[in-house]
């Protein structure tokens, strides 16, 4: 599984190095988004830190792979599956006027 994760840095590393010109690198954009969400959970972990941004992320996160969440009874985890149905995590216009909504709140405005 690592090798899968570094490969692409391998291929630009050593991309002077390489000499087959043929050689295409395989780009899995499906897996970022579960690379962004780990990366995002870390910085909330080492900062305490959790900015609108995170929690947009984790909700679109709920809705859209909705069968990855550990569901352990947990009333924030319930709220939030409530407050997704009849969301369309697909419609990035209403994702970020969410988030536009939400920093305003925030900022009192």
């Amino acid at each position: 599984m690592i090798d899968r994760i570094r490969a692409p840095q391998n291929f630009f590393k050593h991309a002077p190095a390489n000499c087959d010109p043929d050689e295409t690198l395989e780009f899995y954009y499906e897996s970022t988004q579960f690379l962004l969400l780990d990366t995002v959970y870390l910085c909330w972990q080492l900062t305490g830190r959790n900015v609108v941004e995170f929690s947009a992320l984790f909700l679109w996160a709920i809705g859209k792979h909705p069968h990855l969440i550990i569901d352990d009874g947990s009333p924030l985890i319930a709220q939030a599956k409530k407050s997704l149905e009849g969301f369309n995590c697909d419609d990035f216009e209403a994702v970020a006027n969410t988030i536009d909504f939400l920093n305003r709140q925030n900022k009192g405005t």
